[in-house]
C-alpha cells in the first residue's frame, strides 16, 4: 500500500546514509567520496503478492528467523512456462555445505521424497546418522571438539557483532530525521542484530562441526595423551619457541578481521594473536 511505500521510501534513503558514512570513514579510499545518485523509486518484489500456510512478518526479516523445517534455499526452479519444479540437485549441493550427505545419500535418494515434511524428515536422519557416526569416530574427544568448536564460533561472531553494534550507535541519531526515537530504533536494531547473530553462531557451528578432525597425537612420553583438534581447513599451532609480541612482520595475505582472538598468530611467533599483533592492528584501525 501507499502508506507502507512512503515508509520503505524513508527507511531506504536513511539505510543509504548510514551505510555511506560508515565508508566515508571506515573503508580506505573513500574518504573524499560522495553520494552521486540514488534509485528514484524503491523496487518492489512480486513475491509479496504469494500468500502460502504462513507468511513472513517484518519481525522474522528483522531478525534473521530461522525455522525448524527449514533444510534448503531456493530450490525450487521457475521453468520458462512458468511451471514450479523442485530440483533436488540444488538442496543436495546445499546439506552438502553443512554435512557430508554424499557419504550417505544420493540425489536419486532424495528424489524418492517429496517435498516438505517427508523430505525434511529424510535429510533430518542423515544428518543425525553423519554426526552418530563422528562420535563414534571421535569417541571420548568429542565432547572438547564440540566446546572447541562452540569456543571457536562464538569467538569469530561476537567480535563482528560488537562492531556492527558500534556502526549502529555512531548512526543511530540520524532516525530521528524519520520521526523515529533514537533510543527505541536503538533497542530495537540491537535486538534484532543479536538475535542474528545467534543465528550466526549456529550455522557457523553445524558447519563447523562436520568438518572438525579429531585425533589423538603423543607429544611428549612422560606427559599424557592430549587431545589434538584440527580444522581440515586451517592449519594447526606448531610447537616451538615463542617470539616476542608484535617482533615478526604480520603476512599481507592473511585478513586480520578473520582470525580469532585466542588463535596462533599468523605471524609465527607462538603468541595468541590477542597477545600479539592484535592490540596493534586495533591500534592502527585495521581491525
Amino acid at each position: 500500500n501507499a502508506q507502507q511505500l512512503s515508509n520503505a521510501e524513508l527507511s531506504g534513503r536513511i539505510q543509504i546514509s548510514d551505510f555511506f558514512e560508515f565508508l566515508r570513514d571506515a573503508a580506505p579510499g573513500f574518504e573524499n567520496s560522495y553520494i552521486l545518485e540514488i534509485a528514484p523509486q524503491v523496487g518492489i518484489r512480486e513475491t509479496r503478492r504469494i500468500v502460502g500456510q504462513y507468511q513472513l512478518t517484518e519481525h522474522d526479516v528483522l531478525s534473521c528467523a530461522s525455522f525448524s523445517d527449514a533444510i534448503g534455499v531456493n530450490a525450487w526452479m521457475i521453468e520458462e512456462n512458468g511451471e514450479r519444479v523442485y530440483d533436488h540437485s540444488v538442496l543436495f549441493e546445499d546439506q552438502n555445505e553443512i554435512f557430508p550427505l554424499v557419504d550417505y545419500a544420493t540425489i536419486a535418494d532424495l528424489e524418492k521424497h517429496q517435498p516438505g515434511p517427508e523430505i525434511i524428515q529424510f535429510v533430518q536422519e542423515m544428518a543425525m546418522t553423519a554426526y552418530d557416526d563422528k562420535i563414534e569416530k571421535a569417541g571420548e574427544a568429542m565432547p572438547e571438539a564440540e566446546r572447541f568448536v562452540m569456543l571457536r564460533a562464538v569467538n569469530d561472531r561476537w567480535m563482528e557483532h560488537l562492531q556492527l553494534v558500534e556502526y549502529i550507535k555512531e548512526g543511530i541519531g540520524l532516525r530521528g530525521y524519520g520521526q523515529v526515537d533514537p533510543l527505541v530504533a536503538y533497542k530495537r536494531e540491537t535486538y534484532d542484530t543479536f538475535n542474528s547473530t545467534l543465528k550466526q553462531i549456529r550455522t557457523s557451528a553445524s558447519k563447523m562441526i562436520f568438518h572438525v578432525r579429531v585425533e589423538a597425537q603423543p607429544i611428549e612420553e612422560e606427559m599424557s595423551v592430549p587431545m589434538m583438534m584440527e580444522l581440515e581447513a586451517g592449519s594447526p599451532e606448531l610447537p616451538g619457541a615463542k617470539a616476542e609480541p608484535g617482533s615478526l612482520p604480520f603476512p599481507s595475505s592473511v585478513d586480520a578481521k578473520k582470525v580469532g582472538r585466542n588463535d596462533a598468530c599468523p605471524c609465527g611467533s607462538g603468541q595468541k594473536f590477542k597477545a600479539c599483533h592484535y592490540p596493534i592492528l586495533r591500534e592502527q584501525g585495521i581491525i
